[in-house]
């Protein structure tokens, strides 16, 4: 009886481990349906664009950091771009490292072209920020997980490049600063 009390008592220790983090399902297609444009703010991204997204999370009022890795955009059955994030079912739900489920965090949605990762991208877009509450809270009749969190309250985004003149007008003020310095 005892072998059969601590055999127990293992594996409900390695079931409360196995979803000691917080889990998001990284999807924006059905039923949250907020497809992601390029800079045209009409064209959905898809396979041909060669655009990335990834999902940032962090803390409420806090930094957000990457969560997973970069995916890209899915065509339609038909070879359209849809403008939704092509993801297995099996990567979906994006397990949150350091944050417990039931956690309150802000989550955004971030996309990209033209270079690996978002901070070195010239071509980008975000979501809003949203606030969520992580899933994968295990019952307590149970102990069955629940689904990952949708995300829910995600709005479509357009892409963005940087106005020629915003640029144009940071190196005159450099040019500046650098002709004051050298009076």
């Amino acid at each position: 009886m005892k072998k059969l009390i601590i055999a127990a008592s293992l594996m409900l220790a390695a079931l409360g481990t196995s979803y000691g983090q917080g889990t998001l399902d990284f999807f924006n297609g059905n039923p949250i349906n907020a497809p992601v444009f390029d800079t045209d703010t009409t064209t959905k991204l898809g396979t041909a664009s060669g655009a990335l997204a990834n999902l940032y999370v962090g803390a409420p009022g806090g930094s957000l950091v990457a969560v997973g890795s970069p995916v890209p955009f899915a065509n339609t059955l038909s070879g359209a771009p849809n403008g939704f994030i092509k993801i297995t079912s099996t990567d979906r739900a994006r397990a949150v490292p350091g944050m417990a489920p039931g956690s309150d965090v802000d989550v955004q949605v971030r996309a990209w072209k033209g270079a690996a990762d978002f901070a070195s991208a010239t071509t980008k877009g975000q979501s809003i920020t949203l606030h969520l509450k992580l899933g994968a809270v295990p019952d307590p009749a149970t102990g069955i997980p629940s689904p990952p969190t949708a995300l829910t309250g995600l709005q479509s985004f357009s892409l963005v490049v940087p106005e020629p003149s915003t640029i144009a007008l940071g190196l005159m003020g450099v040019a500046a600063l650098l002709i004051r310095r050298r009076k």
